[in-house]
């Protein structure tokens, strides 16, 4: 499947505390140019809460990786409140392509992890913490064929030229670099930059 006018944005979890990214959001899609844009929000304090549960008690695997996935909703509504000219939708496939107008619809992940936990390819992301919703984020853009992938940060990465330097330093997930790949354009932003500087890797994947 391809789709080069599909946007998937990941706004990382350490934006939801920050007043003005709606605001800084909507002015860096007017920078870009006119796709279709599906917005993931990151887990932020709510993930952290489940992996500090975790630490605690020592979950299995699945019953986290699960508790972390709900997380994401938690993170989604709080989201819808300050986005509230945005779509949810459940699922890509299910509603019909809207005019490419700049418009933002807020995907609920969980039903698309649900099935990914069904599926026992390969390419199936690892029900652990190797895989955040960073992960999950590419994961989207390659089953769908997005013609972009943007993760918007609340920084840079810094010495790194490509994926797997950046996972290496922990800016993203260790499975990244791996669910990046087929992806055609994935680079980062610093939406806390007014002038939204960009991290670019050197060779693609």
């Amino acid at each position: 499947m391809s789709n080069s006018a599909l946007r998937i944005i990941k706004l990382g979890g350490s934006l939801l505390n920050r007043s003005e990214w709606p605001a800084s959001l909507r002015r860096w899609l007017t920078t870009q140019s006119v796709m279709r844009n599906i917005l993931l929000v990151g887990g932020g304090l709510a993930v952290d809460a489940v992996r500090l549960f975790d630490r605690a008690h020592t979950l299995d695997p699945l019953t986290s990786h699960r508790a972390a996935v709900e997380a994401l909703g938690l993170s989604l509504h709080m989201a819808t409140t300050v986005l509230p000219q945005a779509r949810v939708v459940t699922s890509i496939d299910a509603v019909e392509d809207l005019s490419l107008t700049g418009n933002i619809e807020l995907l609920d992940v969980r039903l698309f992890m649900q099935q990914e936990e069904t599926y026992s390819g390969a390419d199936r992301l690892p029900h652990e913490w190797t895989a955040t919703s960073d992960s999950i984020a590419a994961r989207i853009a390659q089953v769908y064929g997005a013609g972009a992938l943007v993760l918007l940060k609340s920084s840079l990465p810094t010495g790194c030229n490509n994926w797997e330097t950046a996972a290496g330093s922990g800016f993203v997930d260790p499975h990244f670099p791996r669910a990046v790949q087929g992806v055609p354009g994935a680079w980062c932003v610093d939406l806390t930059d007014p002038k939204f500087s960009e991290w670019r890797p050197l060779s693609v994947n």
